[in-house]
């Protein structure tokens, strides 16, 4: 296949999350700014939709939902002295939130807010449901149509269970500090607040693992990135130095062959730190002209140049070495995989890291970019000083996934073709 080039990589790479959030179909917020402002205007917003309830036309006489409870067999047209009190403690907390502040910094924030209105709306959803609401219409709540309309819940926008749970613990986390629960009047008032709380983090728990787990792959591949970007202006920086020697070792000779390469090497890896050393002989070239030495119109010589476009090469495929090992962990995953959650996050995964990739039905993978995939990766982790720079959450600890590679560059080696499980097919 035609492999992107690490710029491209690399730029998708950063895009990673969000494409497996679009792909996934998980829900969208909007901005901490936008909330904050529709927020303040909840309780206007609520009496407007209860003006525009429209009252429910008798069903007859001997109706089963009058006799059950007549309390809502006619729509409530006027403003609910509880429901007030749930938008008072929203507002609140809106209030008290800082408003403008770096986006990094807002991220909390944002998730306190929105933990309090999507606790109020799910707390609603259950109020409607089981025998308590029967002939009853959720749809017709005044609160719960409007914290949807907050919320911009749509068909195309709907909470997932990763959402409610980050939210709601920070929700909870936030109102657990020294006091600030008792600021809230409704709070200090609802003895059970925080056990209803409590249960609405615990229901979706399993389900936000299971999201959680896909990100969390992703996260190693963008780790794996960022290692290599850190590595790369300190390896640049040998460059000179090194051609500085070859200078000195070719004062008689017009070109170095692969074997005097070799030599030369032997010789100058033992002034290197073992890292350097790895990393250079890696993207070494393997001949040399004395004329690639000397810088002409640019201050760079062209052997610095190609030292450089190996580097970059070698980025490249280290990268995408870390793509197709989550590709093929999570196409392992989803062979015996029967919860419909994680098959559909599954899919979505795997479509992120094809469409990171380029992978289509004209540039699909094959064995040998497997090879070179695991090749590159199963090289950088073994280089002295990368492993601890690598968060493999996902994995468990970055030693097992160095397992996984290493055990999958093996295999491949072992079996004559790739084998069906092992390479989406498109």
């Amino acid at each position: 296949m035609e492999i992107p080039n690490y710029e491209s990589l690399q730029k998708a790479t950063r895009e990673l999350i969000g494409s497996f959030n679009d792909l996934a179909k998980r829900y969208k917020p909007g901005s901490y700014q936008a909330l904050l402002q529709v927020v303040k205007g909840l309780k206007e917003t609520y009496e407007q939709n209860v003006e525009k309830k429209q009252q429910k036309k008798s069903r007859g006489l001997f109706s089963f939902t009058y006799f059950t409870n007549p309390a809502i067999y006619f729509t409530n047209t006027v403003p609910d002295q509880l429901r007030l009190e749930q938008i008072a403690c929203i507002t609140q907390l809106a209030t008290t939130l800082p408003e403008t502040l770096e986006e990094k910094k807002t991220a909390n924030y944002f998730g306190i807010l929105l933990g309090s209105i999507i606790y109020r709306y799910l707390r609603l959803e259950m109020a409607y449901q089981g025998f308590s609401a029967v002939g009853s219409d959720s749809e017709n709540c005044a609160l719960k149509k409007t914290l949807a309309e907050v919320l911009k819940l749509n068909t195309d926008n709907a909470l997932d269970a990763l959402t409610v749970f980050e939210c709601c613990s920070a929700y909870q986390t936030f109102l657990k500090q020294d006091k600030i629960a008792d600021t809230f009047a409704y709070i200090k008032s609802d003895k059970e607040f925080f056990s209803k709380l409590s249960h609405v983090i615990a229901e979706c728990q399993t389900d936000s693992e299971m999201i959680l787990r896909r990100i969390e792959y992703l996260h190693v591949i963008q780790n794996v990135d960022e290692v290599l970007t850190r590595l790369d202006g300190p390896t640049r920086l040998l460059f000179p130095p090194l051609i500085k020697e070859l200078k000195a070792a070719m004062a008689e000779k017009q070109e170095l062959s692969a074997a005097e390469i070799q030599e030369f090497w032997k010789k100058y890896a033992v002034k290197l730190k073992p890292q350097e050393a790895v990393l250079l002989e890696k993207i070494m070239v393997s001949t040399i002209k004395k004329e690639e030495l000397d810088s002409k119109d640019s201050s760079i010589s062209p052997l610095e140049c190609r030292l450089g476009d190996r580097l970059n090469t070698y980025k490249k495929y280290v990268l995408f070495g870390a793509y197709v090992t989550t590709l093929q962990k999570v196409n392992e995953l989803s062979v015996a995989e029967l919860n419909p959650l994680a098959k559909k996050m599954n899919t979505a995964l795997t479509e992120t890291i094809s469409k990171a990739l380029k992978i289509d039905a004209s540039n699909r993978l094959e064995k040998q970019d497997l090879r070179w995939g695991f090749d590159y990766m199963e090289h950088f982790l073994k280089t002295p000083g990368i492993e601890e720079q690598i968060t493999a959450k996902a994995w468990g600890r970055a030693d097992i996934l160095k397992g996984y590679v290493v055990t999958s560059h093996k295999a491949l080696d072992e079996v004559d073709e790739v084998d069906e499980g092992m390479v989406l097919k498109v």
